[in-house]
């Protein structure tokens, strides 16, 4: 089996994007030992380091650097796969590079599917335009939430999009031995329960959020550290609260992130900051152990869930909103754009009220999107079905 795999930033030092695909290879590897997996991103080097120290064989190739092979990548894939994330947004040339990878797997003949995905707010004509027809031709559309179904919808396709949830659903945690000597290094004790939260930095001034997020002001960006600051002080009466970074480089480093929310803080002294930034498996780990969490990066949440740890979405996007109904959590979302609603220390004394309750309905619901994840993944692979569902190409007609 060879897999040409390319729509996450795989290459970046965030966690989530690691887990997804650490968590994709685990189970394509699973499925055939003797698995090609070929990785198209800009960060070659990186992805080969996380994935050696999981003992994950895969091929990184740079769109630009390895041209030639990246061509030859598509080429000879049984499917060229988007692996979750959020592939879908409004950059021109982000939209013009997804046109090329397909338009080159469509020349050869080569599957293309996409895995659990999700998109941002769609807006820009072009975009839209472009995205509706290179979904019309996919072989097997698949989408992480029902938000991103609707966005899909509004660009006119007719096409059955499942909601299938993500592939980080399926990730293994490290090794106990390992997540104590974590909490040891990092001088956390567990005496009290263990509280984290996983901020994530963004504000109206970064330029690549533009495109990313919602178009924040600089008074949304102070409410948002303000509404975190009021619901982690709320927490501390409950357990022992942790900051625990997914993503540590600039401009989005959620260290400084933390210490912005934690200088807003009436109980700064009762927290503590995991400094390093842990590997998906430790981060998963880590939350096994956990009581509860607030975060506001999506795979915190997902993480979360899948250890089985009560949590609260500290949201300011559509995938947040988007991953929270997927998990039957809407109740339990902190809106960190507006003031409407319950306060920070309402819902966090609510949520943690009812965390037992909350624990349950997530084991459930977790162990059913990973049956669906799985059963998803071995249809993108499967070569008759991607071959009954191959499309014809057709104008697809806007609503």
């Amino acid at each position: 089996m060879n897999v040409c795999v390319w729509g996450a930033w795989y290459g970046s030092r965030n966690v989530g994007d690691q887990a997804l695909l650490i968590s994709l290879a685990q189970e394509l590897c699973a499925h055939d030992p003797r698995a090609e997996i070929t990785v198209i991103s800009k960060n070659t080097r990186h992805i080969r380091a996380y994935m050696e120290r999981e003992g994950l064989r895969v091929r990184p190739v740079s769109k630009v650097r390895d041209f030639f092979r990246m061509v030859c990548a598509i080429r000879d894939a049984d499917v060229f796969l988007f692996g979750g994330g959020v592939p879908f947004y409004d950059q021109w040339i982000h939209v013009g590079i997804m046109w090329f990878l397909t338009t080159l797997a469509r020349l050869f003949k080569t599957p293309v599917v996409t895995l659990g995905v999700a998109a941002q707010y769609l807006k820009d004509p072009i975009s839209r335009a472009l995205y509706r027809r290179m979904l019309d031709r996919f072989e097997y559309v698949t989408v992480r939430d029902a938000r991103t179904r609707e966005e899909f919808e509004k660009l006119g396709i007719e096409r059955d999009l499942p909601v299938v949830g993500d592939v980080a659903f399926l990730m293994k945690a490290a090794a106990s031995d390992r997540v104590d000597r974590i909490l040891e290094e990092e001088g956390i004790s567990p005496e009290r329960p263990l509280i984290f939260v996983v901020p994530r930095r963004i504000t109206a001034l970064q330029p690549f959020a533009r495109a990313h997020y919602r178009r924040l002001k600089r008074t949304d960006a102070e409410r948002m550290l303000t509404r975190l600051a009021h619901a982690a002080d709320r927490l501390t009466d409950f357990g022992q609260v942790v900051f625990m970074p997914f993503h540590t480089l600039e401009p989005d480093n959620d260290l400084r992130m933390a210490e912005d929310v934690i200088a807003r803080m009436r109980h700064a002294d009762r927290v503590n900051i995991i400094r390093r930034q842990c590997t998906p498996p430790e981060a998963l780990g880590l939350l096994q152990r956990g009581s509860f969490l607030l975060g506001s990066r999506l795979h915190s949440i997902i993480l979360s869930a899948s250890a089985g740890c009560p949590c609260v979405m500290a949201a300011f996007d559509l995938k947040h909103f988007g991953i929270a109904n997927l998990l039957g959590l809407d109740e339990y979302v902190l809106d960190l754009t507006n003031d409407h609603g319950p306060t920070p220390e309402e819902l966090m004394e609510r949520a943690w009220r009812n965390r037992e309750s909350t624990r349950d309905q997530l084991n459930r619901r977790v162990a059913t999107l990973r049956e669906e994840i799985r059963a998803t993944l071995l249809r993108a692979i499967d070569p008759k079905f991607l071959k009954q569902a191959r499309r014809p190409v057709q104008e697809p007609q806007a609503k």
